[in-house]
């Protein structure tokens, strides 16, 4: 199973200070699940797309987002 998740949020989604604070929230749940967490800019997305790729091409391509059988995660069992 893949461990990487992509969120993109516009700039007016992150207007509140609670909205900042939900999203590293969320980043911090996940990577306690093992998974990790881009968050590309809308820039990224629209005028780096080729570069954003390479990113997202070298996370999978090294197979760093799967979890590996065997490789305890801090809440696998729990």
């Amino acid at each position: 199973m893949g461990r990487l998740l992509i969120e993109c949020d516009s700039r007016a989604h992150h207007t509140s200070a609670e909205n900042y604070r939900n999203d590293r929230r969320r980043d911090r749940a996940a990577l306690l699940l093992g998974y990790l967490t881009m968050r590309p800019t809308y820039e990224d997305v629209v005028h780096e797309w080729d570069r954003l790729l390479t990113d997202i091409e070298a996370i999978t391509g090294a197979d760093r987002h799967r979890h590996r059988p065997g490789r305890k995660l801090p809440r696998d069992g729990a």
